[in-house]
């Protein structure tokens, strides 16, 4: 009975990580198109990256006038400006911090399970994950 209860726990575990996962990774897809979706609605942007970017890019020449916002506020004047290239930027800033989610949540589900050795373990990867994130280093 003790180690069917622990199937089910793990079970239940696994369905809930990957349940947090795949919502992860359909909002980052849909901001992501939506951002796009922008650029290519936006006669502007569109004009710009047709004329512009398109050719730089299959031509293989570095691409010097595309901007990403490199601060807080900038982002967030992006969003709330509807900018496509802050809205796609902010898309794969959510897919990279997916992982770290995943980590934190299942740092959670360690606690609520009182399984402490895998929670000290999941604990040390998430301070890893974050200094990372953090400090822009490794361990």
């Amino acid at each position: 009975m003790n180690q069917t209860n622990s199937a089910t726990k793990q079970f239940r575990t696994e369905i809930v990580i990957s349940y947090v996962l795949r919502v992860g990774v359909i909002l980052c897809a849909t901001i992501i198109a939506l951002g796009v979706l922008l650029t290519w609605t936006n006669s502007k942007s569109f004009d710009h990256f047709s004329e512009h970017t398109l050719p730089a890019l299959t031509s293989g020449q570095v691409i010097s006038d595309i901007s990403f916002p490199q601060s807080a506020a900038e982002f967030y004047a992006g969003l709330t400006t509807l900018n496509p290239s802050v809205i796609i930027a902010f898309g794969l800033f959510l897919l990279i911090l997916l992982p770290v989610v995943r980590v934190a949540l299942t740092v959670v589900l360690f606690f609520l399970e009182r399984d402490y050795a895998y929670l000290s373990i999941t604990l040390f990867v998430l301070c890893v994950l974050l200094s990372g994130l953090i400090f822009g280093k490794t361990l």
